[in-house]
């Protein structure tokens, strides 16, 4: 039960850590990269609602 949390913790960070590069990606003017990234990041946190939904 405990192992299902910590996993939608590391996604969570993970959904996180990609909405920040998306950000970088933006500034940077890389359109396409930070689109990707946006993408990722909201399974990321679709995945970990999921789990945590599951539990």
């Amino acid at each position: 039960m405990s192992e299902g949390l910590d996993y939608s913790k590391w996604l969570l960070l993970a959904a996180l850590l990609m909405f920040v590069g998306a950000t970088f990606q933006i500034v940077d003017g890389r359109w396409i990269y930070a689109a990707v990234c946006f993408g990722a990041a909201t399974s990321f946190m679709a995945l970990a609602h999921r789990r945590r939904k599951q539990e």
